[in-house]
């Protein structure tokens, strides 16, 4: 607060409003000429009290952003705010009214019967407290809306990063390679599944290059991506590739980032042993919270070991949409993968 010179402007604007507004008051009612000490003393006087009020403000406002946020409990934020002022302009008139009583009780000007001095006082701490607050509001939902564009700009940047790693990982030639060798050997044996190798492979491709279009998905188009790339790697694989699927009907409309569990599944293929002796299970469990893929484990120590850029990526986006990152983590000897599930309130906020 003190290294923002926009505090120094306001409060400066503040201090003099005051002090202005008073020495206007003594003017008009006792027909006081203009003084300038006791503008001077009145400038350093609402210099310290603004400067508390502004501190304890603050305060407020910070407790309150993290108690009952704007966005969620606007009428509650409202109405605790305007209890929190008025307590705040009763307790610090009260207390002006004691410091008037303790040390000017013999002076005609503050000995007022009909508690002038409180009333000015009254007011004077109304507009202060008021303007204090929704200066620091400003500043609060301002800073807000700034990281909050921080974090959109970030997640953009991400987005397209994972868009081009997962485009050129299809696009790369062991991936070509392999996809054309099975097609090869398909179209003598089998014309039909052939046919429904290249609508999958056409799938796959689509799927990745019309991702600009969006920043979640929900899991039940995920899953059916899903299906395509692994019809795919089935053909390759055979039985020695075995997925289980099991996903409870409310978690189909959930929403994660594109490609999550593609990675996932990924991972699981290019990282372990798979043979017929050593077959890959894999199993994809969906409950509203979560989207749990375990595999039993059984690397292939002949590849290089992996740098971890694409679970990476993928953490690094769920931490800029707000949410915990996922767990990769090995238990039982089964390397399972964690993705949480955003709800569908999301959709509108990512998309």
């Amino acid at each position: 607060m003190l290294r923002d010179p926009r505090y120094w402007t306001f409060h400066s604007f503040i201090v003099l409003l005051i002090a202005g507004l008073l020495e206007l008051e003594d003017q008009l009612e006792q027909g006081q000429q203009p003084s300038v000490s006791e503008f001077l003393v009145d400038v350093a006087v609402f210099s310290v009290v603004i400067f508390f009020i502004s501190w304890l403000s603050l305060q407020v406002v910070r407790l309150l952003n993290a108690l009952m946020p704007w966005e969620s409990s606007l009428f509650k934020r409202f109405a605790a705010e305007t209890v929190i002022i008025l307590s705040m302009v009763s307790v610090l008139t009260l207390v002006a009214s004691g410091i008037k009583n303790m040390f000017f009780f013999d002076d005609p000007e503050f000995n007022d019967p009909d508690f002038g001095f409180e009333i000015m006082a009254l007011i004077m701490l109304i507009i202060t407290t008021f303007l204090v607050f929704a200066y620091h509001e400003f500043i609060s939902l301002s800073s807000a809306k700034e990281s909050l564009e921080l974090k959109n700009e970030l997640l953009q940047k991400q987005h397209y990063l994972a868009k081009y790693e997962a485009l050129k990982n299809q696009l790369n030639p062991h991936f070509l390679f392999n996809s054309l060798n099975a097609l090869s050997s398909l179209i003598y044996r089998d014309t039909e599944k052939a046919d429904m190798f290249i609508k999958k492979f056409s799938e796959v491709f689509r799927y990745v290059l019309e991702l600009n279009k969006e920043r979640l998905v929900p899991l039940k188009q995920e899953l059916g991506f899903l299906e395509s790339y692994l019809f795919l790697q089935k053909i390759r694989y055979d039985h020695q590739l075995i997925i289980y699927q099991q996903v409870e009907a409310g978690a189909f409309q959930k929403l994660l980032p594109p490609l999550s569990l593609q990675l996932a599944v990924e991972n699981a293929i290019k990282h372990n042993i798979i043979s017929n002796h050593q077959q890959l299970h894999i199993w994809i469990e969906g409950t509203a919270n979560e989207l749990v893929i375990r595999n039993n484990y059984q690397p292939n120590k002949s590849l290089n070991e992996s740098l971890g850029i694409g679970q990476n990526n993928l953490c690094e986006k769920y931490v800029l949409l707000g949410k915990r990152p996922p767990q990769f983590f090995l238990k039982d000897n089964f390397y399972q993968v964690h993705l949480p599930l955003l709800d569908t309130a999301a959709w509108n906020v990512y998309s």
